[in-house]
């Protein structure tokens, strides 16, 4: 394996990285969560997380895919948002703020990470 230094940083080649996939499945008739993390693969996230929605729902769709960081569902009165980041606290701000232009009440009702995210 090649390493090369830049600004004191070991870069490693992005190849040798694995990437994590995480999603979240809603139902908007119920309110209904299904979510998967730390897959290889966008497809590996996504069915984890209607499936897992689908026990509790008809039809759940996927509010949020993510890769290597966090994604966040914040819901306000009959409106939700979504909103993903690197780090939790970020994605949680932003769907928050997503949410308060648009209704009050809200609150994130779920968040998930994958191993590489900045939690």
């Amino acid at each position: 394996m090649v390493l090369a230094m830049w600004g004191g940083l070991v870069l490693f080649p992005s190849c040798a990285m694995a990437q994590y996939y995480g999603a979240i499945g809603y139902s908007p008739s119920t309110g209904a969560m299904g979510w998967g993390f730390d897959y290889p693969t966008s497809e590996g996230a996504t069915r984890s997380a209607l499936d897992k929605c689908a026990e509790h729902a008809r039809d759940c769709q996927i509010a949020i895919l993510f890769k290597d960081g966090c994604g966040v569902i914040a819901e306000g009165e009959e409106i939700y948002t979504t909103a993903a980041s690197p780090s939790r606290s970020e994605a949680e701000r932003v769907a928050l703020r997503r949410c308060e232009r648009r209704t009050s009440g809200c609150k994130v009702q779920r968040w998930v990470c994958t191993s590489r995210s900045m939690y």
